[in-house]
C-alpha cells in the first residue's frame, strides 16, 4: 500500500523478507528513495508497521508448524547503510573483506531490532556486493 510492503517466505524454516514501511528523503538511500519520487518529507505506511509485523511474523510460522531456524538474504538500502558503515571501518582496520562482511550484517537496523532478540547471532556467510549495495547474508541461531 502506497509503495510500502512487506513479504515473508518461510521455506522449511528458512526465512526471507522484503519490508518497507517508513522513507526519510534526508536519511534514507538513494535507491530507496528511487521507490519515492518527489517525497520532501519522512512518510511512514499508515498500515504496515515493523514492531507489529515483525512478531507477529515469527509467531504465525511458529504456529503452522514452520518455525523460523535461518535468516537467508540481503540487507539493502537503509539497513545496507548500516551495515556499510561498519564493514568500511573494518575494511579499514585491516579485516579481510569476509570476516568484515559477517560482522557488519549483524549491525543493520533490522537485524539488531527484530532477529538478535529472537536468538540469532550466527553468521554462516555474508557477502558485500558494491556494485549492487547490497549484503548477501546465511544467518542461525547459536547452536544450529
Amino acid at each position: 500500500m502506497d509503495r510500502f510492503s512487506f513479504e515473508a517466505k518461510c521455506k522449511d524454516g528458512t526465512l526471507s523478507i522484503t519490508i518497507v514501511t517508513a522513507v526519510d528523503p534526508l536519511k534514507s538511500s538513494e535507491h530507496l528513495l528511487e521507490y519515492f519520487p518527489g517525497l520532501e518529507a519522512p512518510k511512514r505506511s499508515r498500515v504496515l508497521v515493523a514492531k507489529e509485523l515483525y512478531p507477529r511474523m515469527y509467531k504465525y510460522f511458529e504456529d503452522v508448524g514452520n518455525p523460523v531456524k535461518r535468516l537467508v538474504g540481503s540487507w539493502a538500502w537503509d539497513n545496507y547503510a548500516d551495515a556499510k558503515a561498519v564493514f568500511d571501518e573494518l575494511i579499514a582496520e585491516g579485516k579481510s573483506p569476509v570476516e568484515a562482511a559477517k560482522v557488519a550484517v549483524l549491525q543493520a537496523r533490522s537485524f539488531v531490532k527484530y532477529h538478535k532478540p529472537m536468538g540469532f547471532d550466527t553468521v554462516l556467510s555474508a557477502e558485500h556486493k558494491a556494485e549492487y549495495k547490497l549484503f548477501y547474508f546465511e544467518i542461525v541461531k547459536g547452536g544450529q
